[in-house]
């Protein structure tokens, strides 16, 4: 696997992880706050799921981030 096909496929992860952030982390939020029929122990468990996701999945992405930029600079300095 080259450099650049690594740098392609963290890329991607980057937009997984997004997608949990804005997407899934809220709905969980969302469906665990929602007046809906469900006991309360799965209201909670989707609570913290919720903030588990965002939480886990912001701190892997900022870390990506910056060992992304700091590859790039590295394999930039190596041409």
């Amino acid at each position: 696997m080259s450099v650049f096909e690594s740098f392609d496929s963290l890329a991607k992860t980057q937009k997984v992880r997004l997608f949990d952030i804005y997407f899934l982390g809220p709905f969980l939020l969302y469906a665990a706050t929602r007046k809906a029929p469900l006991g309360t122990w799965t209201k909670r468990t989707l609570f913290v799921a919720g903030i588990m996701t965002v939480v886990y999945n912001w701190s892997k992405y900022k870390t990506v981030k910056e060992d992304l930029a700091k590859g790039i600079k590295d394999v930039q300095q190596n041409f």
